[in-house]
C-alpha cells in the first residue's frame, strides 16, 4: 500500500512538539499526544531515531509482547523522499526535504564536479573521502534544532548528540558522542540524565535499515538488529 507524506504528522512534526516544549517558534504543527506527554515538564528529553523503523515492519517481526509493540501510540508517515539523508536531516533542523536541501543519499555537485554520498562524504564511485570537511554542508548549510533549545527561556539545556562511529551529525550547540553498541548508547543516555541540567539529548541508530538494505525488509535477521 503506497503512503504518502502527511507535513502533519511526520518528524517535522515531531522536532515541532520538542520546540514548543522548549518555548522556540515553530512553523510545522506539533503533534497532539507528543505536546500532552510533554506537558508533564521532564527534567530529560530523549529522542531516540531508528534508521528504517516502521509500522508494518515491527508488526511483522515483533510479537505484541515486545517493548515497542506495547508502547506503540501511533502512526506517522516519512518526509519525501524518505531516505536516510533527507529524513535525519528533517529531524536535525525541524525542516522539509525540500527546504534544507539534501534530498538524498547520492548527489551531484558542480562545485565539486562530482557525485557525493553526503552522509559519509565519499565519491559515490570510488568511495574515497572528497574533503576533510562535509562537501554537502559547505553547499548546503543548515541551522540544527539544538543551539535554540540550548538557549531555552526555561533555562539553560544541555543538548547531545549520540550515533554510532562515522554518523556524520552537525555540532552547532551540541555535544556529539559516538556508540557503536546500543547499550553503550543507554550507558551513555544514563549518565546524560544523571546530570543537575535540564537535557535534551537526539539519538541516531542505523538499525534496523542497515540489516534491510543486506537481507530485505522481511527478512528474519531484522529482530536481531533492533535495540533490546
Amino acid at each position: 500500500m503506497l503512503s504518502y507524506p502527511d507535513y502533519s504528522r511526520c518528524p517535522i512534526n515531531i522536532i515541532s512538539s520538542i520546540r514548543r516544549y522548549y518555548r522556540a517558534p515553530i512553523v510545522y504543527p506539533s503533534l497532539n499526544k507528543l505536546d500532552k506527554e510533554l506537558s508533564k515538564f521532564y527534567k530529560n528529553v530523549v529522542l531516540i531515531v531508528l534508521d528504517g523503523m516502521g509500522t508494518d515492519m515491527m508488526e511483522r517481526n515483533l510479537p505484541k509482547s515486545n517493548f515497542l509493540r506495547k508502547n506503540h501510540i501511533d502512526n506517522l508517515t516519512s518526509v519525501f523522499p524518505s531516505t536516510t539523508a533527507a529524513a535525519m536531516t528533517s529531524y536535525y533542523t525541524g525542516v522539509s526535504p525540500n527546504e534544507h536541501g539534501w534530498l538524498g543519499w547520492s548527489l551531484y555537485f558542480k562545485e565539486f564536479c562530482r557525485t557525493i554520498d553526503v552522509f559519509p562524504n565519499v565519491d559515490s564511485y570510488t568511495k574515497t573521502p572528497v574533503s576533510k570537511l562535509s562537501a554537502a554542508e559547505f553547499v548546503m548549510p543548515y541551522e540544527t534544532i539544538y543551539k535554540e533549545i540550548a538557549y531555552s527561556v526555561i533555562g539553560d539545556v544541555k543538548t547531545f548528540t549520540i550515533a554510532p562511529t562515522g554518523v556524520n551529525i552537525s555540532e552547532d550547540g551540541n555535544i556529539h558522542k559516538t556508540a557503536d553498541r546500543f547499550d553503550r548508547v543507554t550507558e551513555l543516555i544514563k549518565m546524560i540524565c544523571a546530570m543537575e541540567e535540564n537535557t535534551f539529548t537526539y539519538v541516531q541508530w542505523n538499525s534496523p535499515d542497515d540489516t534491510a538494505h543486506k537481507e530485505g525488509a522481511t527478512a528474519t535477521e531484522l529482530p536481531k538488529s533492533l535495540p533490546r
